[in-house]
């Protein structure tokens, strides 16, 4: 999808200001047709691969022993609705806010049957359907009383809306009468097309007013660059190394070796300490030796 003229790709970053809207080539409708023109022409008719079959054939064949339940589209429309309880008045019912209209309504209030089920499409509020309290089956169709306000409106934006009428002096709204309403969406409109032209102006800013594919391109070259890359083997140097430049280039191995040096000449030092005193010690013990020899052989000479 992200390859199709119009995509919004990914995130906002990666869309850059490439305009969507304006490059849009689908509907939704569209789309949804090419989604399922792939599920029947290609998925269905492609051999599975753990199967080993084509899907079509495998559910031709199991629907022959379990038919499935099928829907129409009025079916599922009424099923996706929300139902809400209401009480016809002057054959019309009140959801939200909004009052909806249908002679058929007026009918079952006369026949005194008031209290009717309500089916809201919460994406698109135009219109609802009434469940008749006697026919179950039959449903009537009331459409808005303020179709100015409630074409192509849904709940989301009939909730913002309303937020905005509630921020109207009660002077205001007695002068706009049944406008207030629509002067509250278009005002909604208003806030969402300003709020856009700000994210534009913020996502040039975040992308430095580059289009997507230059800063898609831009950021596939920063995460390039922040790759550990392996050093360079740099080409051996034809000068001679000399100690001094040695131990300069190799500052922790001189350490070492300052520390192994020091470490050896105390040993040494201490070593040879040690054994100057011990020979200082037999020469004092030779020389009293030989000076009592000398006495004793005077003393048995005489």
């Amino acid at each position: 999808m992200q390859k199709l003229a119009g995509t919004t790709f990914s995130n906002p970053v990666a869309r850059g200001d490439y305009d969507s809207a304006k490059h849009a080539c689908l509907t939704l409708n569209q789309v949804a047709d090419l989604i399922e023109q792939w599920v029947n022409e290609v998925y269905h008719q492609t051999v599975h691969s753990r199967t080993g079959r084509a899907p079509i054939l495998a559910w031709e064949e199991q629907a022959k022993v379990i038919a499935p339940l099928s829907l129409s589209a009025d079916d599922v429309d009424v099923l996706a609705r929300r139902p809400v309880m209401r009480t016809v008045q002057h054959g019309r019912v009140q959801v939200d806010g909004i009052e909806y209209f249908s002679h058929a309504l007026a009918t079952l209030q006369a026949q005194g049957m008031d209290r009717v089920t309500v089916l809201v499409n919460d994406l698109n509020l135009h219109s609802v359907l009434i469940q008749h309290p006697a026919e179950k089956d039959t449903f009537i169709l009331a459409e808005s009383t303020d179709p100015e306000y409630t074409v192509g409106l849904d709940c989301y934006m009939h909730a913002e809306s309303m937020r905005i009428k509630k921020s109207f002096s009660q002077a205001d709204l007695k002068k706009l009468g049944p406008n207030a309403n629509a002067l509250a969406r278009a005002r909604l409109l208003d806030d969402i097309r300003s709020a856009s032209q700000i994210g534009k102006k913020r996502l040039r800013k975040l992308t430095n007013g580059q289009r997507r594919e230059t800063n898609a391109l831009q950021q596939q070259t920063q995460i390039a660059e922040a790759k550990p890359r392996r050093p360079a083997v740099a080409a051996p140097s034809p000068v001679i190394a000399t100690p001094e430049a040695y131990f300069m280039a190799h500052t922790t191995t001189a350490k070492v070796i300052y520390l192994l040096s020091g470490l050896i000449l105390f040993c040494l030092g201490y070593t040879f300490r040690k054994l100057i005193v011990a020979l200082v010690a037999l020469l004092v013990v030779v020389g009293i030796f030989f000076l009592m020899g000398a006495i004793i052989w005077q003393w048995l000479s005489a």
